[in-house]
């Protein structure tokens, strides 16, 4: 036994020296410029590792891209590899899109090789090739691959490295990357704000003309911590906006993103070609730190819109028409459309006029029971089913709504036809008044300013009543049943 395992001992080194004396014959050394791999030496067209690489220049039909490999390190210390476009300048390309076509190219992965030796280039593009990819590295040394033509089947490209005699077939995905314009590496990512960021919007919308401006308050709760953006508008009046409906129409605007990118360093001139020169849409939105700009210009086709980014300057892309559903709204779908909304267990008094009618209200709706009084006399009125009567009258009160806007108007409030003026338990009364318009609306006043908007006439004589209300929605209608229930209630109740 002894015997046999001296024997087998030498037997399983030897065997081991051969297997490794044909392991580097097979690999192969790395010798600077020459392709080289760490594995089969057909698995690569072309190989080098990152570290070794400083610069790589891409030239094809759309022009040259040149890039530069720079070392950082990051917040632990490590050292990082950080490739930058040199040209074409721009300062929004993805470093995603940059890394994995640095990746690909010096790594360039063979699918075959179908000739080593002498042929005729022409017959796989290469004579003139489509795309030249050239690997400058550390040392001084360089290696170019050559892409050519498609491959018969269509799903690959005919790839070499320049100087050599091999001939191989790469996939389409690889022989593309080397294809493409600078534009294809630029972010799809239009704006990079985040909403509760926000400080201003604006919109201008050239179907109908459209300025829309507004500024947004933090609203905190009692941890201050923040809750929402609460907006105001500057354009086209100085109005608060409605955050349920205003908030999805700035989400959908920082939201957007391109589809793709047609051009890149377009000059003024050249807007016109994409109607960039009179743009459909132009969004404005600003944080802290900058404000970002999109044009949207003509469409191209039925589904997309040409525009253009101020976080990509100079260059073109297209968005889908889909990702703005919102932002053609008329603006008063956005605004808080009540004149004034004065809560009634704030208010003190309420002085109202309207036509020879002079009403000096008294409301204590804290109490139990609430005391509301109508020039004196006792006002709490209810249903049989408890709905009150003086509740319904004072929500026809406040409930004046803004129905549109005529910023060129300038209305005489000595002409005003309703006055309202409010007394709170604290704080400075507030007056509302509303001086005619035509036959059919009225220009809204709130403390003797004009707000810009005009509510409908059916403010005097609206018939129709509101969810749960037991007097209609029009002042004059709405008094004239409170003094019925007034006249004609029993212990408090009538029906």
């Amino acid at each position: 036994m002894n015997h046999w395992k001296k024997l087998i001992l030498p037997g399983i080194l030897l065997a081991a020296l051969v297997v490794g004396l044909v392991l580097v014959s097979v690999l192969g050394k790395d010798n600077g410029g020459t392709p080289t791999t760490t594995a089969n030496p057909l698995t690569y067209v072309y190989y080098s590792p990152e570290a070794e690489v400083s610069t790589l220049t891409i030239e094809n039909e759309h022009g040259e891209i040149v890039l530069e490999r720079k070392e950082t390190k990051d917040e632990t210390g490590a050292v990082v590899q950080q490739w930058n476009v040199n040209s074409p300048a721009n300062p929004a390309y993805a470093q995603a899109n940059v890394s994995n076509l640095v990746s690909t190219v010096r790594a360039m992965a063979s699918v075959r090789l179908i000739k080593d030796g002498d042929s005729d280039l022409a017959l796989y593009g290469l004579d003139k090739p489509a795309g030249r990819a050239t690997i400058r590295k550390t040392d001084g040394s360089e290696g170019t691959v050559l892409v050519g033509n498609r491959a018969g089947s269509g799903s690959n490209y005919y790839a070499m490295v320049e100087g050599t005699n091999q001939v191989h077939l790469i996939g389409t995905g690889v022989g593309e990357s080397v294809l493409k314009p600078a534009m294809s590496m630029l972010d799809t990512t239009l704006c990079s704000a985040q909403y509760m960021d926000l400080l201003r919007v604006s919109i201008q919308r050239k179907t109908d003309q459209a300025t829309i401006i507004a500024n947004s308050k933090p609203f905190r709760d009692d941890a201050v911590q923040l809750v929402e953006l609460q907006w105001k508008f500057d354009e086209p009046l100085h109005w608060m906006a409605n955050t349920m409906p205003i908030e999805p129409v700035i989400t959908e605007i920082i939201a957007v993103k391109a589809k793709q990118f047609v051009a890149m360093d377009v000059s003024d001139a050249d807007l016109a070609e994409y109607g960039l020169d009179d743009p459909s849409y132009r969004f404005e939105v600003s944080d802290a730190n900058q404000t970002y700009t999109i044009t949207l210009g003509a469409k191209a086709g039925t589904t997309l819109y040409y525009g253009m980014s101020s976080r990509i300057p100079d260059a073109v892309f297209l968005t889908e028409t889909k990702n703005f559903t919102l932002v053609e709204a008329p603006v008063m779908e956005w605004m808080n459309k009540f004149v004034y909304l004065a809560n009634i267990t704030e208010v003190a008094k309420v002085d109202l006029t309207f036509d020879n009618t002079k009403l000096n209200i008294e409301i204590d709706g804290k109490s139990e029971p609430n005391v509301f009084k109508i020039n004196g006399k006792d006002a709490d009125i209810k249903d049989s089913s408890g709905r009150s009567y003086f509740k319904s009258f004072y929500q026809t009160i406040i409930g004046a709504t803004l129905e549109g806007v005529d910023r060129e108007a300038n209305p005489d409030l000595s002409k005003a036809i309703v006055k309202i003026e409010y007394t709170f338990r604290d704080g400075d009364p507030v007056k509302v008044a509303f001086v005619p318009r035509d036959a059919y609306s009225l220009y809204a006043f709130l403390d003797g300013e004009y707000t810009g908007g005009y509510v409908d006439i059916d403010l005097l004589d609206d018939t129709d009543f509101d969810v749960g209300n037991v007097l209609p929605s029009g002042l004059r209608t709405a008094y004239s049943g409170m003094v019925n229930a007034m006249d004609k209630a029993v212990d408090g109740v009538f029906n």
